[in-house]
Formats: structure tokens, C-alpha cells, sequence
């Protein structure tokens, strides 16, 4: 039941609870995995506060992806369709702005990041399709 779409209209067919569930689930993993590792992403903040903070940047990730999927249906680009550059920035978009509530950001980290992500995103894709890990190259 979670695999099925949260809205066609508004977001396509890819969007799910399931998906959006799991990317929250992920963050807070992923986060608490550096906390454990005793990589000072968050200062030394307790196991908690990092996995909550992690849930939270992965939100903000799939809210920015939401959105443009959303803006996607708007413009009547078919899902699966490129729509760049928001195809590589969408997510980090989303997770930049809920860390700025809760880190620290400068221009220059944000910049750098921005510019690494669409040049890594369009370049991890090249290499996928050549390997036929997928059918499109974007």
C-alpha cells in the first residue's frame, strides 16, 4: 500500500509515501551512522538529536524533490523527462534550506556544494547509463 502514488496529478507516479518514508528513515540513518563514527557533522550532540536532525535534512530533501515534481506537472514535463538544472539541485535545495536552521552555512559551502552536485549528478548518471544501469543518461 505505501508503493502507491501520494498524488499522480500533482506529483507523477514515482512519488510514494513508501519512497518519501524511506529517504526521512535514510537521513536520520545516515546521520546517526557519522555521529557514531565520531565525524563532528553536528558538533557532540547526543544520538538522538542527530538522527532527529538527519530526519530532518532528509525531508527537506524529498520536499524539494516534491516540489519539483510538482513544478514538473505544472509545466506538463512528463515524468522521467529531464528538467535541468532542478533535476540535480532539487533535493539540495530542499535539505540546505532545513540545515539552515540547523548548522551553521556560508555562502561559499553552499556555492561549492550547489556546483559539485550538478557536475557529480550529471556525471555519476553518464557513467550509470554507459553501464546500462539506466535507461536515460540524465
Amino acid at each position: 500500500p505505501g508503493n502507491v502514488p501520494i498524488s499522480k496529478k500533482i506529483f507523477g507516479v514515482n512519488k510514494t509515501l513508501r519512497g518519501v518514508l524511506s529517504g526521512i528513515v535514510g537521513g536520520a540513518l545516515g546521520a546517526a551512522m557519522l555521529q557514531i563514527a565520531a565525524w563532528s557533522w553536528y558538533g557532540s550532540q547526543s544520538l538522538m538529536t542527530a538522527l532527529l536532525a538527519g530526519a530532518a535534512i532528509g525531508a527537506g530533501a524529498l520536499a524539494g524533490d516534491l516540489l519539483k515534481s510538482a513544478c514538473k506537472r505544472a509545466c506538463n514535463i512528463p515524468s522521467g523527462r529531464p528538467f535541468p538544472p532542478f533535476d540535480q539541485w532539487d533535493f539540495l535545495l530542499g535539505a540546505t534550506i532545513v540545515m539552515a536552521f540547523i548548522l551553521p552555512l556560508n555562502a561559499t559551502t553552499v556555492l561549492t556544494a550547489f556546483a559539485l552536485t550538478l557536475v557529480l549528478h550529471l556525471l555519476v548518471n553518464v557513467v550509470a547509463f554507459q553501464l546500462g544501469w539506466k535507461a536515460v543518461w540524465w
